[in-house]
């Protein structure tokens, strides 16, 4: 597990005060690097999402860069 993942989980326990305080483009940018693919299964009605490898690796490295 990444050692970071504390830090993850608190910022996801306040999830809705930090995704408002982004603007549309940062929200938009955030989503492109965690999110792969997402599919829909018209047959049963599902949603499958398919995330990143390494995009939590790259939201910290330029975090970092701020």
């Amino acid at each position: 597990m990444y050692a970071y993942t504390a830090e993850i989980q608190e910022a996801f326990i306040d999830f809705d005060r930090i995704w408002d305080a982004l603007t549309s483009r940062e929200q938009s940018q955030l989503l492109a690097l965690l999110v792969s693919k997402v599919e829909f299964d018209q047959s049963d009605c599902t949603i499958a999402i398919s995330f990143h490898a390494s995009g939590i690796e790259t939201l910290e490295q330029q975090s970092q860069e701020v």
